[in-house]
């Protein structure tokens, strides 16, 4: 090989070469199918996760409420704040204010679980309550202007203070306003209920 450069097959220069082959129609249904699988799968479980962060938000936002409720009775001797079951347009049996403006005061300064939302609404009621009447929650108007010992079922029959339903979601069911009955489904999974000793949970 006198100045010439020596020749090596093609297939030894570029062993990696290989021309481009597109997918066939059975390949991308294959494919396709898979996804689509894969899709049926995950949904169950997202929409689970989902439900479950709309309830963990909602008793956030309950606590928080639990929080303004005991400031106010720090204020008031230990009496529970005055107010109605739910503000108007729900139909109610007496003229005291709505609980959320009994008590917005002593939370203007709270820490919201979504910024983006009031602290009384509910996550999973983006179109129903809260939309009508200002919050996702109804008050145990039996409690208003009492303390605690002085509420019905607790002076005559002994039950636990951990066991008084102070507010709850206003969900799964129909209720009366002034313009007719309205239908709310269930906000999530598992009806939130904030008791009367603060802590936030639920009857199984």
């Amino acid at each position: 090989m006198s100045g010439s450069m020596q020749q090596f097959p093609r297939s030894y220069v570029y062993p990696y070469m290989r021309t481009n082959r597109a997918f066939t129609l059975i390949e991308l249904l294959v494919v396709l199918s898979i996804i689509a699988i894969l899709i049926g799968l995950l949904m169950p479980v997202l929409a689970s996760a989902l439900n479950s962060a709309r309830k963990a938000t909602c008793g956030s936002n309950l606590r928080q409420v639990g929080l303004g409720i005991q400031m106010y009775k720090d204020d008031w001797a230990d009496v529970f704040p005055t107010a109605r079951y739910m503000p108007e347009p729900f139909i109610s049996g007496d003229d005291d204010p709505p609980l959320h403006e009994q008590i917005d005061n002593y939370l203007a300064g709270a820490v919201f679980a979504n910024a983006d939302l009031s602290i009384f609404q509910c996550p999973g009621d983006s179109m129903f309550v809260h939309r009508i009447s200002g919050t996702s929650y109804m008050y145990q108007s039996e409690l208003s202007g009492v303390r605690i010992e002085e509420f019905f079922p607790v002076k005559f029959f002994g039950v636990s203070p951990v066991d008084v339903v102070v507010c709850r979601d206003f969900d799964g069911g129909v209720f009366s306003t002034t313009s007719g009955d309205v239908e709310v489904p269930p906000f999530h999974d598992l009806r939130n209920l904030l008791f009367a000793d603060g802590h936030v949970g639920n009857f199984e």
